[in-house]
């Protein structure tokens, strides 16, 4: 994935990590952070951040959501003041807002039992 500020867009493009085998992630952008969604030891995902002048190493990476082996994360949106997690645990789609921490505001609640989001 390469990225460029939309300040400067005639500069080159930036390498945000360089590619590994066998490791998948997707990057959103937010403030000064970029948010990571990756399967970097996590079979069903995780999402960490990382400053926007420190991608070029995970060393950088803070947990925001730890892998947890009975929810697949499948997305996030951000948002000014917190992030939109959309995770599948026990074969049910949940969404949570999280603030950019990774702390735990608000499950969206459905009424029904088997719902899609």
């Amino acid at each position: 994935m390469r990225f460029v500020n939309a300040d400067t867009p005639c500069v080159a493009f930036s390498v945000f990590l360089t590619r590994e085998t066998d490791h998948k992630y997707g990057v959103d952008h937010i403030g000064d952070y970029f948010y990571v969604k990756t399967d970097l030891n996590a079979l069903n995902e995780r999402v960490v951040r990382v400053a926007q002048d420190k991608t070029r190493s995970k060393k950088y990476w803070q947990e925001v959501i730890a892998h947890r082996d009975d929810t697949l994360v499948q997305g996030f949106e951000l948002f000014n003041d917190f992030l939109l997690v959309n995770e599948r645990t026990n074969g049910l789609e949940k969404l949570r807002l999280r603030d950019y921490q990774g702390k735990l505001l608000q499950e969206i609640e459905f009424s029904d039992a088997a719902y899609a989001n």
